[in-house]
């Protein structure tokens, strides 16, 4: 599973995601009470286009409401124009996502191995992302994206626009989450991040190995000498919080030397709406901090 608990993380973004919500507070005295409950927790939401592949209905323990499983494909298009398609397993949480799926029940894709002669095609919002193994029919390994149904924007059945605006065009999945920035490996382009959602007091966090391709804020952060080496290093690393925007986000099997196999994610670097090291903000203020 990606997530994992990082105290010294939590309490450098706790603090520093307080602070900001705190000072927003301030300066905005008509804040609902709506708003202030939104502040306590972190959001981290991956924003896609997907093909719903199977939508069902799962008992749950003795006693408890079934809820509605989801199974379905984030697209991507390739650097080589084709489409790249990557499982993710969700639970639908979100009240807009459960008024949507309502409406059109009698419509569900009802077996994700069989090619529907009307396919679901839907714009959804992601959140509480991460990564789980499973073992495959013929022993080996493999590991899925899994998350939470948050919201459904847009949704074409067959050739029909049946709720919200759909664009024609693919539009790239991106995961915007609150990060902390554990690694750099400048020698490598790579870095370790976790994004953290839930709770603000105790958040989780999920563990993602990105490719930052140059990133410029990247490159300015080791010209200052703020290069964090790792959780080993936690005690005398920087503490670097960001907001990030990350693409190409997939589950993937890593098997340590004489180990079992595990599932962990990785995705590319696409944009940092905010970062801030031990204190000085090199990107962004507040607002971005918080979108």
């Amino acid at each position: 599973m990606g997530c994992t608990k990082n105290p010294v993380g939590c309490l450098c973004a706790s603090l520093f995601y307080l602070e900001i919500h705190m000072n927003t507070q301030h300066q905005h005295q008509t804040q609902t009470t709506a708003s202030a409950a939104a502040a306590e927790y972190f959001d981290s939401v991956m924003y896609a286009r997907a093909y719903i592949n199977e939508v069902k209905l799962v008992e749950s323990r003795k006693g408890a409401k079934p809820y509605c499983a989801i199974n379905a494909s984030v697209i991507e298009a390739g650097a080589d124009g084709n489409k790249i398609y990557r499982t993710i397993d969700l639970i639908v949480r979100g009240k807009p996502a459960k008024e949507v799926l309502q409406r059109f029940r009698s419509q569900w894709p009802a077996d994700r191995t069989k090619r529907e002669q009307k396919p679901w095609l839907a714009d959804v919002n992601i959140g509480s992302i991460r990564v789980e193994s499973f073992r495959k029919r013929d022993g080996s390994t493999a590991a899925v994206l899994k998350g939470r149904l948050l919201n459904i924007r847009a949704l074409r059945i067959g050739q029909e626009t049946a709720h919200g605006d759909f664009v024609e065009n693919t539009p790239h999945p991106v995961f915007v989450a609150p990060c902390y920035i554990n690694e750099i490996r400048p020698d490598k382009g790579r870095m370790k991040v976790s994004a953290l959602d839930g709770l603000i007091s105790a958040p989780e966090y999920f563990n993602i190995n990105l490719e930052y391709d140059g990133n410029a804020t990247i490159a300015e952060l080791l010209a200052m000498g703020i290069c964090p080496k790792g959780y080993q290093h936690r005690a005398e690393n920087p503490k670097v919080f960001a907001v990030l925007e990350i693409g190409s986000l997939e589950a993937v099997v890593f098997t340590p030397k004489g180990s079992e196999p595990k599932a962990y994610a990785k995705g590319t670097l696409q944009g940092i709406r905010f970062l801030k090291a031990d204190g000085q903000v090199i990107v962004g203020g507040e607002e971005a901090a918080a979108a």
